[in-house]
C-alpha cells in the first residue's frame, strides 16, 4: 500500500495554502476583531472559487468527488491560518450530510441547494448530538438539526430559535438551536442514522486535522520567535530548556500527523476499528494542540500573555476545537473498544 499523498492532493493543499497566505494573515484577522466581525465575504468568495466547498461531493452533485484525505489536507491549512469562516464544517460535514439527505429523501429543493452551496453560494451548518453548538448559524443558508432520537429538522435560520453561546475565540461565533414549527422534518430511518454517523466521524476527523494545523503553526511561530529574540547577547533558542520544549512538541506533532491521515483513509470503511482510529486522532490532536499552544505562550515569555502577539489566538482556537465533536470520555471509550477488538489490549 502506498501511503504517500497523490500529486492531486499535494496540488490542492498547496493551492489552498497559497490562497490563505494572502487572504488570511494576522493583519486580516485583527481587522475582523477590531470590527467585531467573524466573516469576510471576499475571503469566502476567493476560497469558494477554488472549488473546495464541494470537495467531498460527487461530481453529479456539483462537487469534486475527492476523499477525506484531501479534505484533511485542506482542514489542516485552515487550522494553521486560523480561518474564521466555517469552510471546514461546511465542506467537510454539513454539505455531504445535506447531499445524503437530499438523495435519500429525494427532495428537489435540497438537491438544488446542494448544487448552489457546492459553488460557495451560501453555506450549511449542522447541529448534532455530538456537536450541540454550530459556528455561524445565524448567517447560514441552511441549518440541519439532529436530536438524540435521530429526528432531523432543517430549514433557514428563521426556522430555528438560535441562541448565541460564549466562546473564548473572538474569531468564532457559536450558536445553539431549537427548531420551531416552521422547520421541516425528516423521518428517522436506517439510512438517516448511517448518514448521521458518517457526519459525526467526519466532524471528529476534521476537527483533529484543524488541531494539527493549529499545533504546527503555533510551533512555527514559537521557533521563529526563539531564533529572533535575544537575551544576554544570544538567541533564547540557544538555551537547552527552550530547545527541548520545542523539540518535544514537534516530535508529538510529527507522530500525530500519520494518525490523522490513517484515520482519514479508514473513514469510508465505517467499522468499529475505523471509528476507533478517528477517536485516536481526535484524542492525540487535542493533546498535541493543547501542549503546543501552552509551550508557545511559555517560549514567548511575558509577551505570550499580551494581546499584541498572535499566540493567544492559537490558544483560543485550540480550546474551541478541543471541545468540538465529542468529549474526552466518549472518544476514550471508542478508542478502547477499537484497541480491544484489534487485540491491542
Amino acid at each position: 500500500m502506498d501511503f504517500r499523498f497523490t500529486d492531486e492532493q499535494d496540488m490542492i493543499a498547496e493551492t489552498v495554502q497559497n490562497a490563505l497566505s494572502g487572504i488570511c494573515t494576522s493583519a486580516h484577522l485583527r481587522q475582523l476583531m477590531a470590527a467585531s466581525e467573524t466573516h469576510d465575504t471576499a475571503r469566502w468568495d476567493t476560497l469558494a472559487a477554488l472549488g473546495v466547498c464541494g470537495t467531498l461531493l460527487r461530481e453529479d452533485a456539483g462537487g469534486l468527488g475527492l476523499d477525506e484525505v484531501t479534505m484533511c489536507r485542506i482542514a489542516e491549512h485552515c487550522g494553521a491560518s486560523l480561518l474564521p469562516e466555517p469552510l471546514v464544517a461546511h465542506a467537510g460535514v454539513a454539505l455531504p450530510l445535506v447531499a445524503d439527505l437530499a438523495r435519500m429523501e429525494d427532495v428537489p429543493e435540497l438537491k438544488e441547494m446542494v448544487m448552489q452551496m457546492a459553488h460557495g453560494d451560501g453555506y450549511a451548518v449542522v447541529f448534532h448530538p455530538q456537536q450541540l453548538f454550530a459556528q455561524g448559524a445565524d448567517s447560514a443558508s441552511l441549518i440541519v438539526c439532529a436530536n438524540d432520537e435521530g429526528v432531523i429538522t432543517y430549514g433557514p435560520p428563521d426556522a430555528f430559535e438560535l441562541t448565541a453561546q460564549p466562546t473564548t475565540d473572538p474569531l468564532v461565533t457559536l450558536w445553539s438551536c431549537c427548531p420551531t414549527r416552521s422547520a421541516l422534518q425528516i423521518t428517522q430511518s436506517a439510512g438517516i442514522d448511517a448518514a448521521l454517523t458518517r457526519a459525526a466521524g467526519r466532524g471528529a476527523l476534521l476537527c483533529a486535522a484543524e488541531l494539527l494545523g493549529v499545533a504546527q503553526a503555533a510551533m512555527d511561530l514559537s521557533t521563529a520567535y526563539a531564533k529572533e529574540r535575544h537575551q544576554f547577547g544570544r538567541p533564547i533558542g540557544s538555551n537547552q530548556a527552550i530547545k527541548h520544549m520545542l523539540a518535544d512538541v514537534q516530535v508529538q506533532i510529527s507522530f500525530l500527523r500519520p494518525v490523522v491521515y490513517a484515520a482519514a483513509a479508514l473513514l469510508s470503511q465505517d467499522t468499529a476499528f475505523a471509528r476507533g482510529q478517528i477517536s485516536h486522532a481526535w484524542l492525540r490532536a487535542r493533546s498535541a494542540a493543547d501542549r503546543a499552544t501552552r509551550i508557545a505562550v511559555q517560549v514567548h515569555g511575558a509577551m505570550g500573555y499580551s494581546w499584541e502577539t498572535d499566540v493567544h489566538l492559537f490558544v483560543k482556537r485550540s480550546l474551541v476545537l478541543g471541545g468540538s465533536w465529542g468529549n474526552l470520555k466518549d472518544h476514550m471509550k471508542q478508542f478502547e473498544k477499537r484497541a480491544k477488538e484489534a487485540d491491542f489490549l
